[in-house]
């Protein structure tokens, strides 16, 4: 039976660096034989199928795989179909991006996905709204205290830094509807 899965793929195309091209990266993963590959975005999210339920030997697959077709080595978190549809239920309607506000989804590394990970960030709940669901750190800012939010101080400065993938909402919720998409195609 076929899993549904989303790889994020951490650090590429920022900047002009580690440039990989979508349509490339489709052909990677297909190579590996997953099927139903998506990809959504420039920055390296890849929705895909595939029989094995071993979310960290996929995951180090295709970093394997990444690093024989481009030349540079590629973090890549896997996440189940399920832990994406938990992610966005719990990320309150309400948190957007506009209306002065940024909403970032950080997905965390199996090493650091604990729930006590918000008691380091030492954040101004005045400031930064968090909420830890299993694999992820929900995070919502106004644009206005972006530069002194603890949390993004916390994402960009720690040794926790080389541990997560942060994603804004919307892509995020859109991956949840490619994923939904190809549940429904799936059971007819």
């Amino acid at each position: 039976m076929l899993m549904i899965y989303v790889a994020f793929l951490r650090g590429i195309n920022i900047g002009g660096h580690r440039k990989i091209s979508m349509m490339y990266l489709k052909e990677t993963f297909e190579s590996l034989g997953f099927e139903n590959v998506v990809t959504y975005g420039n920055s390296g999210n890849v929705v895909f199928s595939y029989a094995s339920k071993d979310q960290e030997k996929i995951a180090q697959k295709i970093e394997g795989r990444i690093q024989k077709d481009f030349p540079f080595e590629i973090k890549v978190l896997v996440r189940g179909a399920q832990n994406i549809l938990k992610t966005c239920k719990e990320i309150p309607v309400s948190w957007e991006i506009g209306k002065g506000m940024m909403t970032n989804v950080i997905f965390l590394w199996e090493e650091i996905d604990n729930p006590d990970i918000l008691k380091e960030i030492h954040m101004d709940p005045k400031m930064d709204k968090v909420k830890y669901v299993s694999g992820a750190v929900l995070w919502n800012v106004s644009m206005g205290n972006l530069s002194k939010s603890a949390v993004y101080k916390f994402i960009s400065t720690t040794k926790i830094s080389k541990q997560v993938t942060l994603r804004s909402v919307n892509p995020v919720r859109k991956l949840n509807q490619i994923i939904s998409r190809l549940s429904s195609e799936d059971k007819k």
